[in-house]
C-alpha cells in the first residue's frame, strides 16, 4: 500500500494490456516492402499445412489445426473448429483470433463459411427433456400461459370459422 508522498511523486500506473493476436495487428505495404501498423479483426490466409496435434495434459484427443500463411506474411497456427473439414493445402481462409486453451502455441481461429471452409453442417442439439420436466414452473405462471394461449387459440378459432363459411357460400352458388 502506497503512502500519500509516494503516491504524489510518482502516481499510479494504469496496467497495459498485453496483445496477444500480434499477426492481426499489421499489414504488408508492397510499395514500402515493408509492414504498417494496423487493427483487423480478422485476416485473409493461405492454409500450407493441415495436422492434427495432441493437447495439453489432463486432455486427449486429436484436433485439428492448420498452418496459414496470412495476407501480411506472417506464419499462424490457426484451430480449425467444428466437426470435420475440407481443407487441404492452399486454401483460402479467414482467420480470427481466440486461443484453443488446451492447444499451446494456437491462438487463432478459421472462421467456417468464409472463403473455402464449407459451414458446419451438424445441427444443435435440442434442450433436455428431463431438464425441461423438471422446471420449478408455478401453477400462476401456467395459468398466465393458458390465458394467454386460450386468447390466440380463439383468436385463430374464429378466423377459421369464417373462413370456412366463406368458402361454404362460395361452393353454394
Amino acid at each position: 500500500m502506497p503512502t500519500f508522498n509516494q503516491l504524489i511523486k510518482k502516481g499510479r500506473k494504469s496496467r497495459i494490456l498485453k496483445v496477444r493476436t500480434t499477426a492481426l495487428r499489421g499489414s504488408f505495404n508492397n510499395i514500402k516492402n515493408r509492414t504498417v501498423k494496423t487493427r483487423n479483426p480478422q485476416k485473409k490466409g493461405v492454409v500450407t499445412v493441415v495436422k492434427t496435434m495432441t493437447p495439453k495434459k489432463p486432455h486427449s484427443a486429436l484436433r485439428k489445426v492448420a498452418k496459414v500463411k496470412l495476407s501480411n506474411r506472417t506464419m499462424v497456427t490457426a484451430y480449425i473448429p467444428g466437426v470435420g473439414h475440407n481443407l487441404a493445402e492452399h486454401g483460402i481462409v479467414s482467420v480470427k483470433g481466440g486461443r484453443v486453451r488446451d492447444l499451446p502455441g494456437v491462438r487463432y481461429r478459421i472462421i467456417r463459411g468464409k472463403y473455402n471452409p464449407v459451414p458446419n453442417t451438424v445441427p444443435k442439439k435440442l434442450p433436455n427433456q428431463h431438464l425441461i420436466n423438471n422446471l420449478n414452473i408455478t401453477p400462476d405462471l401456467l395459468r398466465n400461459l393458458y390465458k394467454k394461449t386460450n386468447k390466440i387459440c380463439q383468436e385463430k378459432a374464429k378466423v377459421k370459422f369464417v373462413k370456412s363459411i366463406l368458402m361454404l357460400f362460395t361452393l353454394m352458388f
